[in-house]
């Protein structure tokens, strides 16, 4: 149970860390290096740049699923045609059994939502998109060991796999 609580506060970090990275790369009003860099960062939280995020929309009640590598993921959402994109994480509904892998690495699934708001006109206050999507993001844990003063100590960094969407929903 203590590893279990010890996980579940580095997942959290690792998707409060991804939802910064996503905000400063979608906020136009920043300065560019700073989105660039922010692409970066954001691709070092995973496990590499072969995972998947997938993104979905909603129109006429149909729901539109796409992968995308995290790096075109990120260059796009840098790139969108919108004045403004917030995209908040938000209620880890839960953490499924952390598992040992034969690689001696430790795998789990988190559930989380995900508010995304898409403003398209230039200082509007209504956004002109809004859904909340339930994810699932895989997790791997993969042991860690390092000195610390005189002690060896073992750290269990999380790094995120792929991103996959269980169910979108519209909010207004």
């Amino acid at each position: 149970d203590e590893l279990k609580d010890y996980f579940k506060k580095s997942v959290l970090n690792k998707v409060k860390r991804l939802e910064h990275y996503i905000t400063l790369i979608a906020n136009k009003s920043m300065d560019e290096n700073l989105r660039k860099s922010s692409i970066s960062q954001a691709v070092e939280l995973f496990e590499d740049e072969n995972r998947i995020v997938q993104i979905s929309s909603l129109a006429n009640g149909k729901e539109t699923i796409i992968d995308r590598p995290v790096r075109t993921y990120f260059d796009r959402l840098y790139a969108i045609r919108a004045e403004k994109v917030v995209i908040t994480f938000y209620k880890v509904t839960q953490l499924t059994d952390v598992r040992l892998g034969p690689d001696n690495k430790y795998y789990a699934t988190a559930y989380i939502f995900q508010d995304t708001k898409i403003y398209y006109k230039e200082a509007s206050e209504v956004p002109d998109y809004t859904d909340v999507t339930e994810k699932a993001i895989d997790i791997t844990i993969k042991p860690d060991t390092t000195v610390v003063g005189d002690k060896m100590v073992v750290l269990y960094p999380a790094k995120l796999g792929n991103i996959n969407v269980k169910e979108t929903r519209v909010t207004q």
